[in-house]
């Protein structure tokens, strides 16, 4: 008995030292936790979370809608273009569809000024295709006014000189005018560029000249030759033309912009005609006799079988760098290839969310490089979080672009070939519908845009919301009956701000339709696409901060989806609910920290550790921390291994820096002790200890009280650093220790249970 009672001394001795660095790991590990209040009182049946999907840079189908406060206000900035402006005045009562009509032609070549158009002045794309276009349709209808009629085709014609007329007023530069070879009696004194402008105001009609009864002929073929130069280029079986006021000859500032247009012409066509899909015919640009307006460039509606494509460039377009002007001259060039390629552009109130859209996204692959079309960038932001992409013109550039991104330039032509088959939304919306995968990647545009950005044709600037972006809606979460309901408009970017309070924990689930789509992030790291995920199963909140999230929610449904979701619990923590839930002791760390402390033993020495189980912690909301080891192992040198098992308890309070951990009580309930050959087993019942030494028992009524006064409750405080899944705890003199949640869960933590005893 000498013998074995010197080996149980031994063994005592040994197993005393590590039930109480386990007891300093326990306490250490509670010193960086804080409180919560939880529904579940024991550690061996914790609350248990679904876990949420690992978020990627592409979007799942979560299929859900919500509701809230529209708070991104369009009319907080100014019209972006003179259709607004016009659509603006009709429902405000200031004039009809028809005289708006004229009013707004009547400013663009200048008749009238911005005074008696509301608005007009502040036009951010001041060009003119949309109105031309509207006129174009009003002029169509056969029960249109006839005097109104008669006035809208004169101010057309102001703008676009019919191209029989065009040949008639105007020589190549290099030659020598007909009428240059008349005596100078024959010559009358209409001959001058006052003339040509008085002619351009009758809207090129000779009949109509003050004075048209002094010639026998049409007096454009003999006198009026000089009114405009023109420069040709010819690209195969294609003619492009710069037409220009002859009195611009000399002027050098004047001709390098004739040349700039003509190479934009051509950089237009060479590109566009390079793309399958696309057809690009003859092309006339044209500008003003006159200082007309401030409209800057407009692309006519014309016979695409017989007529060159009209392009008419009025003064604004002075205002623009070369760089810049050039990719308007693209845009309104693809205006020309729209009419050639596709099978309908009429009427343009249907089709002008693709038209421009389009226009903008083409002339870019132009000129990648100048990105003109960055100035609608906050008219996209706000406008797509409550505007369908029908509603919309010019913003939906972002929208072009990330089509030609996901499906290829090529694909989108074809895209487009199938959109302007209808003539009407619905049609339109189908034919979206149809294209491969675009209910997800309609969610993914939303996403994309607000976080990384659209990449750019130049393949190095991204097209991105601002730092925060503007959302369709506003929600804050309380406590579990709070739970939202979004309403998701069809082909609307949707987005909400969703406010979780403060030192809370939330648990949720979302009720999914099948026709919407949904992903999530917190706001903080929204610029991150790879933080994105489905809806969180847990949220938690900060000590003393909210925790904001922004949802991306979409659908391509016929009609209006609900997307809800179910709080289905709401926890209270007295502070940083990070800590909340399980957690289990990382066994590299631990075999690193517990190393430490031997070598720094004196009487210690060092060892080999390796260690195996689980040693679980759980901060929950009511203060308290628990504890539990499940056959948790440490081997030491290859040759003494010891597995052991209990539970503590105790209290804590955490500011986000400091744990403090206060009575806390560790049970040791058993332990199975290997040494060289034999066994020994120990149980703590009922503070009796008894021992099974190599199948011989052994009891000692004092051995419990020795091995338990380690054990007795412990207050003490740690430095702890918790973020998402790792729990890191500083122990005053001891070290550091990790832990890791049971379950890596993002972009947001979720507790998750011990194993039960059968695992």
């Amino acid at each position: 008995m000498i013998s074995i009672n010197k080996v149980v001394e031994g063994s005592m001795q040994r197993l005393k030292l590590f039930l109480i660095v386990i007891l300093l790991v326990i306490v250490g590990a509670a010193c960086g936790a804080q409180n919560e209040s939880s529904t579940t009182d024991s550690l061996e049946n914790p609350s248990i979370t679904a876990s949420v999907p690992t978020p990627t840079a592409t979007l799942s189908p979560a299929n859900t809608p919500l509701s809230g406060e529209a708070i991104g206000d369009p009319d907080g900035l100014p019209p972006i273009s003179f259709v607004e402006v016009y659509e603006a005045g009709v429902e405000a009562g200031n004039w009809t569809k028809e005289e708006g009509l004229v009013l707004m032609m009547k400013y663009m070549i200048g008749q009238i000024g911005p005074e008696e158009v509301p608005g007009v002045s502040e036009v951010e794309e001041a060009e003119g295709t949309g109105i031309v276009r509207m006129v174009i349709d009003y002029l169509d209808q056969p029960d249109h006014d006839s005097e109104i009629g008669q006035e809208l085709n004169r101010l057309k014609r102001i703008l676009f000189p019919p191209q029989e007329v065009l040949e008639q007023i105007s020589r190549q530069k290099g030659s020598v005018p007909r009428n240059r070879l008349v005596s100078v009696e024959q010559i009358p004194p209409l001959q001058t560029q006052e003339a040509c402008a008085e002619l351009a105001e009758v809207g090129y009609d000779g009949n109509e000249l003050e004075n048209a009864d002094e010639f026998d002929e049409n007096p454009l073929a003999q006198f009026f030759e000089d009114c405009y130069i023109y420069v040709e280029r010819i690209l195969g079986d294609q003619t492009i033309r710069v037409y220009y006021p002859a009195g611009w000859e000399g002027d050098d500032a004047r001709e390098s912009r004739v040349r700039v247009t003509l190479e934009a012409l051509a950089d237009s066509s060479n590109v566009y005609r390079g793309l399958p899909g696309l057809t690009v015919k003859d092309l006339n640009a044209a500008f003003g006799l006159a200082p007309y307006g401030e409209a800057k460039a407009f692309a006519n509606f014309f016979d695409p079988e017989t007529e060159a494509c009209p392009i008419a460039m009025l003064p604004l377009s002075d205002q623009f760098e070369d760089g810049k002007f050039k990719q308007i001259v693209a845009h309104e060039v693809f205006h020309c290839v729209q009419t050639w390629s596709f099978p309908n552009s009429k009427p343009y109130d249907t089709h002008k969310w693709w038209m421009e859209g389009s226009a903008e996204y083409f002339s870019n692959l132009v000129y990648p490089s100048t990105n003109l079309e960055y100035r609608k960038i906050e008219y996209l932001d706000t406008r797509s979080a409550e505007l369908s992409i029908f509603q919309m013109t010019y913003e939906n550039f972002g929208f072009f672009q990330f089509m030609g991104n996901k499906y290829s330039t090529e694909n989108l032509i074809g895209i487009l070939y199938s959109i302007s088959s209808s003539n009407s939304h619905s049609g339109q919306e189908t034919a979206l519908r149809a294209v491969a995968d675009f209910e997800k990647r309609f969610n993914l545009y939303v996403v994309e845009f607000l976080s990384s950005g659209i990449l750019d044709s130049d393949q190095s600037t991204r097209i991105k919301s601002t730092t925060l972006p503007k959302v369709s809606g506003s929600e804050t979460i309380e406590d579990k009956n709070d739970d939202p309901k979004f309403r998701v408009q069809p082909f609307v970017a949707m987005r909400y701000r969703v406010t979780y309070k403060e030192e809370k924990r939330f648990l949720q689930t979302a009720l999914t339709p099948d026709d919407a789509q949904f992903s999530s992030v917190e706001e903080k790291t929204h610029q991150d696409i790879s933080s994105w995920s489905d809806l969180p199963p847990e949220i938690r909140s900060e000590c003393d901060k909210d925790v904001i999230y922004l949802f991306a929610i979409t659908s391509v449904d016929d009609f209006y989806v609900d997307y809800e979701i179910d709080i289905t619990l709401d926890e209270k923590a007295e502070c940083d609910p990070c800590l909340l839930g399980t957690w289990d002791v990382d066994h590299q760390s631990f075999e690193t920290y517990i190393e430490g402390i031997m070598a720094r033993n004196p009487s210690g020495g060092t060892i080999d550790l390796s260690v195996g189980g689980h040693q679980y912690l759980q901060f929950k909301t009511d203060g308290k921390v628990l504890s539990q080891r499940k056959d948790f192992t440490l081997r030491i040198n290859e040759q003494f291994s010891t597995i052991i098992n209990g539970n503590g308890s105790g209290t804590y309070t955490a500011n986000g820096e400091v744990l403090t951990v206060m009575n806390f009580l560790d049970i040791t309930d058993s332990v199975g002790f290997d040494y060289g050959n034999g066994q020994i087993t120990y149980t703590n019942n009922s503070n009796q200890a008894s021992f099974s030494i190599f199948g011989m028992d052994y009891s000692d009524p004092n051995l419990a009280t020795d091995l338990n006064a380690g054990n007795a409750p412990q207050t003490q405080s740690a430095q702890y650093v918790c973020d998402k899944d790792d729990l890191t705890i500083t122990i005053p003199n001891l070290g550091e220790l990790l832990f890791n949640r049971v379950d890596q869960i993002l972009p947001t933590p979720v507790p998750t249970a011990a194993p039960a005893d059968n695992e």
